[in-house]
Formats: structure tokens, C-alpha cells, sequence
């Protein structure tokens, strides 16, 4: 968000709970003044430490470390979010999740090694795996992995909520021009990140109070390599939208495989109506992963251009299936 979203087998038990204290309250607007008081008043997430804001969360980078024995300009950051889409709430079943991130100042990449969701806000609760990634990518502009690169590399990276900034509506469209090479944006540190006074979330590390200087954190391990597939796939799919109508989820599907079509290889879509509310809404699914493991990748991925999703552990009998283009 950094997108980053869900786990398998989604309990029915767990996501009331969270839509029952999520529901509670939500924004009135995305106003700076109304997002700073609602963050003041329901959340521990101090303002000056966000860095995005979409429909869905409230992304705040909460920690920076240099990567001993990167190239100097490899940095390892804690992210935390409060979610305020209720439709978010009601269909993950968390209120608040928290990633941890590297980024590559050198190469403007990132690379989302954990999400792990959590059902009330402020990381309260039981925390729940939500995937992640070995792989760095190169982040379109107007995701939240975007601006988590910049909010890291760049010292004059503007918060959304300090003073005199305005917040915009939603994140901008992902832009076909690749991101700024970085001969055109160079970073020569991260910028300061001020601490709150809360205790992170258990995948972050400690940072020092106040508005501490980078430290250095040990270099992470390097993820194992995937074991080549055996031709059979995972029953698990990717809820990514849940929409009001099929035109709308099948656009969605179609608006992920072309974002992602080499992570998506392979697999398929489809859609499913279920009743809601007294209303018709179609859930969006993408399956045939080759492995649970790929799943939570890809959702890792999705989360992190600023959308959301999350695993379910079956497609459903009534799907119904997408035909490939």
C-alpha cells in the first residue's frame, strides 16, 4: 500500500467480528481535516506519518533500516494502514494490516516480503498471513508502491496529510511511461520517518522515538527458489472486486490480467453472483494458481498497487467462467 489483502478459507466468525468493530466508524469524507480528526480520534496511526490515501486505506510508514550489505541504497520499511472501505471490511474481514517492504532506491524498485492482516484497528487482533513476495518490481506511478519508493527515497516527498497539502480522491491510474530512471530522480538517502508512539506490528521492527536517522538492520534472507510446478493447481482463488453488476467484475478481471500478465499466466477467471443486502454482486475470482503460494504472490502484488483482495479456498460450484481473450 502495499495492497498489500486476505488469507485461505476466510471465517465467517472472524469477519463479522471485524465489520462489527470496522463499521463503527469510518471517515465522513477524505478532507485533510476530516481524515486527521477520524485518525485522531479511532486510530494510534499519527498523521504526519502517512504517506497514502485512497478509498480503501490509509497507508503510514511507521520505520526505515538500511539492508546491510545492499548496495547502500537498499532500505527495508514498515508500513501499517487502517482500512476505511467498508465493502473492504465486510468482504477480507480486516480492519488494519501492516507489510514489511524493501525498496531499491538505486533501481526505484520494491519488493513486499509480508502482509499480515489484522480484524480491529490498530493492528489489534489475531494476525493473519496475507502473502507476499520474492520478487522486486518496478512500480506503475499512482500505486501505493509508488509512493512507498518515493516517501523512502525521496527527501522531498510530500505527505498527503501535512499542513497545506491536498488530499486527492482516489490514486491516480496506473500511466503506461515507465517510473523515472535514477539518473532523472536521484535519492541520496531516505527521507527522515518520525516514529509513533505506539509498539509496531509484529512483522516491524523497533524504531527509535522521535524522527530517528536510518539505522542499519541485518540483510534479509533470501527467499528459496519455487519448486517447478507438476502440472497440478491449487483449489485456491483471489477474490479481487465484488461488484454490482458482472460488466463491472468482469472488468476488473480483465483490468488485472493485463496489469499482471506474466504472473497470471496460466490461470483462469471467472465470476460468481451472490445475494447481498437484498442486491446482486458479483465477485471476481482469479484461480488456477499453480500453487497457494503463487496465489498469495499475486495478491501481494495486487494489494500493493492500492486495491485490495484476498484468498478464498474453493471457486464455488455456480462460478461462472470468463472466456479468455
Amino acid at each position: 500500500m502495499l495492497a498489500a489483502v486476505g488469507g485461505v478459507g476466510l471465517c465467517a466468525a472472524f469477519a463479522t467480528v471485524a465489520w462489527s468493530q470496522g463499521s463503527a466508524s469510518l471517515p465522513a469524507s477524505l478532507d485533510r481535516a476530516a481524515l486527521v480528526s477520524w485518525l485522531k480520534a479511532n486510530t494510534d496511526l499519527d498523521p504526519t506519518n502517512v504517506i497514502s490515501v485512497s478509498p480503501a486505506n490509509i497507508i503510514g510508514v511507521m520505520a526505515v533500516n538500511r539492508v546491510e550489505g545492499g548496495s547502500g541504497r537498499v532500505f527495508r520499511a514498515q508500513i501499517r494502514s487502517e482500512v476505511i472501505s467498508a465493502q473492504t471490511i465486510r468482504e477480507a474481514g480486516n480492519s488494519s494490516w501492516a507489510a514489511d517492504v524493501e525498496v531499491d532506491c538505486q533501481t526505484r524498485k520494491g519488493k513486499v516480503n509480508r502482509i499480515l492482516d489484522f480484524p480491529q484497528r490498530n493492528l489489534v487482533g489475531q494476525a493473519r498471513e496475507a502473502g507476499g513476495s520474492a520478487e522486486w518490481v518496478s512500480p506503475p506511478p499512482g500505486t501505493h508502491l509508488y509512493t512507498v519508493v518515493a516517501a523512502v527515497c525521496d527527501a522531498n516527498f510530500q505527505r498527503p496529510l501535512a499542513a497545506g497539502q491536498q488530499v486527492a480522491a482516489a490514486p491516480q491510474r496506473p500511466s503506461a511511461r515507465p517510473p523515472a530512471s535514477p539518473a532523472q530522480s536521484p535519492a541520496q538517502a531516505p527521507a527522515a520517518i518520525a516514529t509513533a508512539p505506539r509498539a509496531p506490528a509484529p512483522a516491524a521492527q523497533a524504531a527509535a522515538p522521535g524522527a530517528p536517522a536510518v539505522s542499519r538492520a541485518p540483510a534479509p534472507a533470501q527467499a528459496p527458489p519455487r519448486p517447478a510446478s507438476s502440472g497440478r493447481r491449487s483449489s485456491v482463488a483471489v477474490q479481487i472486486a465484488a461488484a454490482d453488476s458482472e460488466a463491472k467484475a468482469v472488468r476488473a478481471l480483465r483490468s488485472a490480467q493485463s496489469t499482471f500478465a506474466a504472473q497470471l499466466s496460466g490461470t483462469a477467471i471467472s465470476t460468481v453472483p451472490v445475494e447481498s443486502g437484498g442486491r446482486t454482486l458479483y465477485r471476481a475470482l482469479v484461480h488456477g494458481f499453480a500453487s497457494t503460494s503463487d496465489a498469495e504472490a499475486f495478491c501481494a502484488a495486487y494489494k500493493a498497487t492500492g486495491r485490495d483482495c484476498f484468498l478464498r479456498s474453493a471457486v464455488p460450484g455456480n462460478a461462472r467462467a470468463v472466456a479468455a481473450r
